[in-house]
């Protein structure tokens, strides 16, 4: 089984981007929406809770495990590895380096949370791939709220999205990092506020690449998900939101 971990919704876009390529195998989606939203909780109460998360799916039978939450990865990757040596872990990070590569400017914002902005993670991307550019971040927990409610166009939206991006925008940037994977379920309103000019980064389908290429042990079965919070309602929203349906069922997590 592969297992694929966020503390929400956000993960059904990269789950969505891994089901053509993994036809057929046995897939568990989990998703923490009890404890939703990870971004304004400590980097230890993250890295306890997606501990407890992975050590779970391990015992239940995953062989691979997509951290598909860029606060997960960003608290407690270094931590699952240590944890769990023999499973592989695929993680999130903002695509520094992409985006480096891509800004004409000089200049790229990073659309995060708080919390990923925290980690050592992130200040290693930017020592890396980015000490002669400018690397502009905010933080928009609104956005993730709304993905959570389900509302991810109209009005709201878009003031909530311009209030983040403009002020970017103005200063120069040309790149814009979706570092949370709630984020791209705004993508339509997002390309509307940046214009066409604007260089959009959504790193999910090269972390379900790199899932499918490591994810050696391929196990006929079905997509089922385990989640915390109101079954109904997530069945709904991941549905409305990414077009899945999990024929495996959906348990209480």
């Amino acid at each position: 089984m592969i297992g694929v971990f966020d503390s929400g919704l956000g993960g059904l876009g990269v789950l969505r981007e891994m089901l053509p390529l993994l036809p057929g195998s046995r897939i568990r989606f989990v998703a923490d929406r009890g404890n939703a939203p990870y971004g304004v909780r400590s980097m230890d109460a993250v890295r306890a809770l997606t501990l407890g998360h992975a050590g779970r799916l391990i015992d239940d039978g995953a062989r691979t495990i997509v951290i598909a939450c860029n606060t997960a990865s960003a608290a407690a990757l270094t931590s699952l590895r240590e944890e769990f040596p023999d499973t592989p872990f695929v993680g999130m990070e903002p695509a520094i380096k992409p985006a480096v590569a891509a800004t004409q400017t000089g200049a790229i914002a990073v659309l995060a949370t708080r919390a990923t902005f925290q980690g050592q993670l992130f200040a290693s991307l930017i020592d890396e791939y980015a000490a002669d550019v400018r690397v502009m971040t905010r933080a928009a927990p609104e956005w993730v709220e709304a993905v959570e409610a389900g509302v991810v166009e109209g009005a709201h939206v878009e003031a909530i999205v311009r209030n983040h991006l403009e002020p970017l925008l103005d200063s120069g940037a040309d790149v814009v990092v979706l570092g949370c994977t709630h984020f791209p379920f705004l993508l339509p309103t997002i390309r509307k506020v940046v214009g066409e000019g604007v260089t959009i980064i959504d790193p999910a389908r090269a972390v379900a690449r790199r899932a499918v290429a490591i994810h050696t042990e391929r196990e006929m079965g079905v997509l089922d998900a385990t989640v915390s919070g109101d079954i109904d309602r997530f069945e709904t929203l991941a549905h409305d939101l990414s077009g899945i349906s999990f024929p495996g069922g959906v348990l209480p997590l």
